[in-house]
This record gives C-alpha cells, sequence and structure tokens, in this order.
C-alpha cells in the first residue's frame, strides 16, 4: 500500500484514493487538477460537457446568534445583487 502524506497536506477525498478506499473518476473543471495529475478532467472525460460555474457556500458556528445570521445573510444578498457581481456572473 503506498505511504499516505500528512493529512494536512490532503483532503479526506485524497487520502482515501491513496490508500486505495476510493476511485476519483474525474474532477468538475475543464482542466485536470496539478494536486492530481493521473485524474482526468470531465471535460476529458466527457467531451462536450460544460462544467458547472463556481459554488461556494457560507459558514457560521451553530451557535451563532440569529441577529448576526441575519446580518451576514443581508450583506452576502446584497453583494450578489450587486449589478456588477451580477453582469459578472451572469456572462462568464
Amino acid at each position: 500500500m503506498p505511504e499516505v502524506p500528512p493529512s494536512s497536506l490532503l483532503s479526506p477525498a485524497q487520502r482515501r484514493t491513496v490508500a486505495a478506499a476510493l476511485t476519483i473518476l474525474a474532477v468538475l473543471g475543464a482542466t485536470r487538477f496539478a494536486r492530481l495529475p493521473d485524474v482526468p478532467s470531465i471535460t476529458d472525460t466527457l467531451p462536450g460537457f460544460r462544467p458547472a460555474p463556481l459554488w461556494f457556500g457560507i459558514f457560521a458556528p451553530a451557535a451563532t446568534p440569529r441577529p448576526i445570521v441575519q446580518r451576514l445573510n443581508a450583506v452576502f444578498v446584497a453583494a450578489l445583487n450587486a449589478p456588477e457581481v451580477r453582469a459578472h456572473y451572469e456572462t462568464g
């Protein structure tokens, strides 16, 4: 079995792949991921496939007071609705 690098260098999925417990079929991008050079991109695997646009999430501790969560939500919604931000994501 191959030696698994320190956990701080690899994601849980990458550690399982190195340990032969998981097979990564493709990365969801138009190009290969530098840290996984032997894994094809989704466009290598499925020619003509159009990768999804950027996705992200915002997290806070479970005990975050509701007024703070509401304020953060309002700020993020306002930022994402700013004309220049909308134009950037709508046109790619």
